[in-house]
């Protein structure tokens, strides 16, 4: 499926949604996985632990309830995390905002992060940036990245806040060295367009470069655009190509249409 990655990501990249509740199914049963031996202490064999994943989604709805009524935070999260994705169950914010209540009440940063969410865009509740700055002000103080990646966002977009450049940096900074991609990404934005920081195109290659190979097709892109136009580097459409091609192959329209016209100038 290819999309139109550059007007996708200019419409979105400054929005605190960036990291996703749940994507899939498979995702939720995933993180179950990483901790199952805590979410589930009556399961003691591997196997039984794998038949039990490889069950259908009501049954592991089922186990993670159990987990998250005797008050595991974990599970409390990934139940709110089905709920708001539709992942499994009927789509429903409220529920999602009443799990997630109940793990973020434990100071259980990724729920922290998700409530958030809700707030930020107005998910099943009055959008409400305070409210989502307060709680990502928690996760984020605890290392959530997500959550460090979205003050910088309110603040670069004065959302509930004043506006302010130099503190979207500092968040921005903060989950960059926790391999944000968005993070990484829209620090090159700031150098590549002297956004609160001297313009430095060598800097923004660097943070792009972080992000792309990483596989953030966006940085990709831009790196392409950046080999293409010969801004802070010898102009290099060969190099540009591959970039574009790199961002081509996770669906990006764009990074196909570019390396596809290079690839007619240069026959």
């Amino acid at each position: 499926m290819k999309i139109l990655c550059l007007a996708l990501l200019l419409a979105a990249q400054l929005l605190g949604g960036t990291t996703a509740f749940a994507a899939s199914f498979d995702d939720v049963k995933k993180e179950a996985a990483q901790g199952e031996k805590t979410a589930r202490p009556e399961l003691s064999s591997q196997d039984s632990r794998d038949e039990d994943l490889a069950s259908d989604e009501d049954e592991s709805l089922f186990g993670f309830k159990k987990s998250a009524e005797q008050g595991h935070a974990p599970s409390q999260n990934i139940i709110g995390r089905m709920y708001a994705n539709g992942v499994g169950v009927k789509r429903d914010y409220a529920l999602a905002r009443y799990w997630l209540e109940k793990a973020a009440a434990q100071d259980y940063p990724e729920a922290q992060y998700n409530l958030g969410r809700l707030y930020a865009e107005g998910l099943g509740v009055k959008q409400d940036y305070a409210t989502a700055h307060t709680y990502w002000e928690k996760a984020a103080a605890k290392g959530e990245d997500a959550a460090q990646y979205a003050l910088g966002n309110l603040y670069a977009n004065g959302w509930g806040v004043p506006r302010d450049d130099a503190r979207a940096r500092i968040w921005w900074e903060k989950a960059a060295a926790r391999r944000n991609p968005y993070a990484l990404h829209n620090l090159g934005a700031l150098h590549y367009e002297g956004r609160g920081v001297p313009q430095d195109y060598a800097k923004a290659r660097s943070y792009w470069e972080q992000a792309a190979n990483g596989g953030f097709f966006a940085s990709q892109m831009y790196l392409g655009i950046l080999y293409e136009e010969g801004k802070g580097v010898k102009r290099d459409p060969a190099t540009a190509r591959q970039w574009y091609d790199r961002a081509c192959e996770q669906g990006c329209e764009e990074g196909c249409e570019r390396s596809a016209r290079l690839g007619s100038v240069s026959n």
